[in-house]
């Protein structure tokens, strides 16, 4: 079919050369191109595979260290690693190699293409093979980029690590919290209150917050929504340190902006209705 449709759409043998001329860099090109991302998908892959063995040779450095581990474990497995480090290394060298060659070739097609006197499209069938394998290995390299992304922790706010709750080589299941971060300034303030304020509180009525620790910085805030249900209060606002307290939570929003610093404790002062 390709054949046929090569000399159903040339009438003259001399612009058959010049397509098929045009075909050869264009393979040549794609070719090149192709070499160049299927490289560049084995080497997505073998960070991936390092990265991994990274994490593991941490893992037998700790077990070594707090005499679990056997030492040979983790001298394989830091074998496994340097060798594949520098197999990386070499990649890269080549994957840069085949990136040159395939611009190579590019410039080649284009000033080809500038010499014929009648370019045409119709070669572009011939690539199609070429075309969609390339499309395959371009999603695959996505797909290992998207299991590096895996890899990462992304937070949802900016600010700085307050806590770091576990340690290099532990395990930790799926949904546990990993790190405490603090954002810069506080935008919400959550208020405990006992069960006679709790009844009376409705959400869009204004407070006036004020520093417990300077009492001078004060602002006028809106109650967003009232909790139904009692929980214990951070130990630090307990009245006693032996004895646990209780109280409905009350969350309050739009606050200014920079009024009070982030984990500031603040007294709540609610307005009572004039009804």
């Amino acid at each position: 079919n390709v054949e046929r449709a090569r000399f159903d759409n040339s009438s003259e043998q001399n612009t058959i050369e010049q397509l098929d001329t045009l075909r050869r860099y264009r393979t040549d090109e794609e070719e090149s191109h192709l070499e160049h991302v299927e490289l560049s998908v084995d080497i997505e892959a073998d960070r991936v595979k390092l990265e991994r063995l990274k994490i593991e040779m941490e893992r037998q450095a700790n077990l070594v260290a707090e005499a679990i581990g056997d030492q040979s474990t983790y001298d394989d497995v830091r074998l496994r690693y340097e060798e594949l480090k520098n197999e990386l290394a070499s990649k890269t060298e080549a994957v840069r190699m085949a990136k040159r060659n395939a611009d190579i070739a590019t410039a080649r097609r284009e000033e080809r293409e500038a010499q014929l006197s009648e370019p045409s499209g119709s070669s572009l069938v011939y690539l199609e093979p070429f075309l969609q394998e390339l499309k395959v290995q371009e999603a695959r390299r996505e797909e290992i980029q998207k299991e590096r992304l895996a890899l990462m922790l992304r937070s949802p706010i900016s600010g700085q690590i307050a806590q770091v709750h576990f340690g290099p080589g532990e395990t930790v299941l799926s949904g546990t919290p990993l790190v405490t971060i603090q954002s810069q300034g506080a935008q919400r303030v959550v208020a405990y209150v006992n069960e006679q304020v709790a009844v009376s509180i409705e959400s869009g009525s204004e407070v006036r917050l004020s520093s417990k620790s300077r009492p001078q910085v004060q602002a006028v805030a809106k109650v967003l929504r009232a909790g139904s249900a009692l929980e214990e209060l951070p130990q630090r606002l307990w009245s006693s340190p032996v004895f646990a307290q209780w109280g409905y939570p009350v969350l309050i929003g739009e606050i200014p902006p920079d009024a009070f610093l982030s984990g500031e404790t603040v007294n709540v002062r609610f307005e009572r209705s004039s009804d």
